[in-house]
């Protein structure tokens, strides 16, 4: 074997032991990913909390219900909407 030859054994060590370079880039890819993570997350949560105020406003208009009726309007919704999202769910 020559000189010039790499040994197996010492290339698996170094590709084992990364440098700083490899180490930052790895750090920076981990560090986008979070941070569209986080993102994706404050997005989400502010739709849905859109989401919930619209459907509260229906409640509201045209006209505020009594605790009771606003009860009983929002078990009705809610089972009607759990039956709409059952049935979409077994077209997909």
């Amino acid at each position: 074997m020559s000189k010039s030859a790499v040994n197996p054994k010492k290339k698996a060590v170094a590709a084992a032991q990364p440098n700083g370079a490899y180490q930052s880039l790895v750090g920076g890819i981990a560090g986008v990913i979070e941070d569209a993570k986080r993102t994706a997350a404050r997005s989400v949560n502010a739709a849905m909390t859109a989401a919930y105020w619209l459907v509260g406003r229906h409640f509201l208009q045209p006209e505020p219900l009594a605790p009771e009726a606003a009860d009983r309007k929002l078990q009705t919704v809610s089972a009607e909407l759990g039956q709409t999202q059952k049935l979409q769910g077994e077209r997909k």
